[in-house]
């Protein structure tokens, strides 16, 4: 039983999916309509904080991160795991930092990795840096873009010699009175 079609995702209370409603889910994903992928993403987005629904989630929004149409919203979704979980958010910047297309790239540089460096730079500083010292432009290409709002001026100012290092566009490099390149 699709329970999804006789409420609006703002109605959705502690509702897991089942098979049909995942199906369902997937068709509005899928859809060249407007309308349905939207939906799809107003489902998604309710019902994030019931945990047996988080893998789908991810799963639907990582199809529709493609679909330039939703893609700020997909990446929205990532978004709100970025608190919690990180980890689960990793694998989707490893994915789309090297995307051929440099809208994905974008798009992915300044929703999701600039936050995942503002909140857990630490964590995630040592691989990003393997990876562009590695000769990823591509991944390269979305540091560059990425601003340093929330970040203390120590851990941007080492981002930014990573970028320099690795032969990134100085030129693109987020600069202002609380953020000033190094010296």
């Amino acid at each position: 039983m699709n329970r999804l079609k006789d409420i609006s995702p703002s109605d959705i209370l502690d509702i897991a999916f089942n098979t049909e409603e995942r199906a369902y889910l997937e068709k509005l994903a899928e859809s060249s309509r407007l309308r349905d992928c939207k939906l799809c993403i107003r489902y998604l987005e309710a019902s994030l904080r019931i945990q047996r629904n988080r893998k789908f989630v991810l799963t639907i929004a990582d199809r529709l991160v493609l679909n330039n149409k939703v893609r700020h919203e997909a990446l929205g979704i990532f978004q709100q795991f970025l608190d919690k979980y990180p980890e689960k958010i990793w694998p989707f910047v490893l994915k789309y930092g090297s995307h051929a297309s440099r809208h994905v790239r974008e798009s992915l540089a300044t929703m999701v990795l600039e936050e995942l460096m503002a909140r857990y730079h630490d964590r995630y500083f040592p691989e990003v840096k393997r990876i562009v010292l590695s000769g990823d432009g591509r991944f390269l290409d979305i540091l560059v873009r990425c601003w340093p709002f929330g970040q203390p001026l120590k851990k941007w100012h080492q981002t930014v010699r990573l970028i320099k290092r690795a032969g990134g566009d100085m030129s693109r490099i987020y600069v202002s009175k609380k953020y000033p390149l190094p010296v």
